[in-house]
């Protein structure tokens, strides 16, 4: 099946994309593929070792002169609005004006934590972990579903 008049007729929008679990393998193939995206724009990523995040999103092609880390809600407030953000506490990631979060760590109490509070807010959440959505999938689209967000 072919995408590409559904990717290309968006109006203009742009989602603000957050990342969980983003140095790892699916999570380093999905940030190498956003940065070619049209209608993609990585906002926030969240992993336990921001240096580490760091060096993987410059060795992307992430400019490193917009990579900021985040260890506390005020400094994500102060943070530049064109700043892709590293936080450190993967919960802070629902405070940085994503519109859309992939979740790709693995861990289920992770997953369903950190989707449970951002469907809340109205964030659509992309679960690519197997194990949370195998065991919570169908909770997690109910809540989505009442909320007019996407799971």
């Amino acid at each position: 099946m072919d995408y590409t008049k559904l990717m290309n007729d968006t109006a203009g929008q742009v989602s603000a994309l957050g990342v969980v679990g983003a140095t790892g393998g699916y999570g380093y193939t999905l940030l190498a593929q956003i940065i070619h995206v049209k209608h993609l724009r990585l906002r926030a990523v969240s992993a336990l070792d921001a240096d580490e995040c760091r060096a993987v999103l410059a060795e992307i092609g992430y400019d490193a002169a917009r990579l900021h880390v985040c260890a506390t809600l005020e400094d994500i407030a102060a943070a530049p609005e064109d700043a892709v953000l590293i936080v450190t506490r993967y919960r802070d990631i629902a405070d940085c004006g994503i519109t859309s979060l992939v979740e790709c760590t693995g861990d289920t109490a992770v997953s369903v934590d950190i989707a449970v509070r951002c469907l809340t807010r109205g964030i659509n959440v992309y679960m690519c972990s197997k194990e949370a959505d195998s065991v919570c999938g169908p909770m997690l689209n109910q809540i989505a579903a009442r909320l007019h967000a996407v799971y």
